[in-house]
C-alpha cells in the first residue's frame, strides 16, 4: 500500500509540473504541457502580434515534439502566419509557414538538430483574429 501511494503521488506531481505555454517571445525548457496561442485555452490571439517562442527539451539528448490538436488562423490578403523552425532560432532550417486551417500536424526536432529545440514565430495583422491553436508538447529520446 505504501508503494502504491508513493507511485500515485509521483504521477500526480509530474502532471502538475507540466505547465501550459502561451505564445510569447521567450525560450522555455519543458517536456509536457500544452502550447496555446497568446489567448490561452479559451481566448483568441491578438491583433498585430509578432512573437518568437523557442521550446527546448529539459535534458540533453532529448528532442521536442509538438502535436497540434487544433489550428486555425485568419486568412485574407495578409494572413496571420505561424512559421516553424528545426532548431533554437529563426535562422534554423524551416519546416514551413502555416495559416488558415493548414495545420502543422506533428512536428519533431530531427536527429541532426543538436539543440533538440523547435522555434515558432507567429505574426498576425490588425484585421481581426480567431481561435488560434492548441498543441501537446513532449520530448523524445532518440
Amino acid at each position: 500500500m505504501k508503494y502504491l501511494i508513493t507511485i500515485i503521488s509521483l504521477l500526480f506531481s509530474s502532471l502538475l509540473l507540466a505547465q501550459d505555454v502561451n505564445m510569447q517571445t521567450a525560450t522555455v525548457n519543458q517536456c509536457g504541457g500544452v502550447f496555446y496561442d497568446s489567448g490561452g485555452e479559451f481566448g483568441n490571439y491578438g491583433n498585430d502580434e509578432n512573437f518568437i517562442l523557442t521550446i527546448c527539451p529539459e535534458n540533453a539528448g532529448q528532442k521536442i515534439q509538438i502535436d497540434f490538436t487544433t489550428f486555425i488562423t485568419q486568412l485574407g490578403a495578409v494572413p496571420d502566419v505561424m512559421s516553424l523552425f528545426n532548431g533554437d532560432s529563426v535562422a534554423a532550417p524551416p519546416y514551413g509557414d502555416f495559416s488558415g486551417t493548414n495545420s502543422p500536424g506533428v512536428v519533431q526536432a530531427t536527429q541532426d538538430n543538436t539543440s533538440g529545440c523547435i522555434t515558432i514565430q507567429f505574426v498576425s495583422n490588425d484585421a481581426g483574429n480567431i481561435n488560434g491553436w492548441a498543441a501537446n508538447i513532449s520530448c523524445l529520446t532518440p
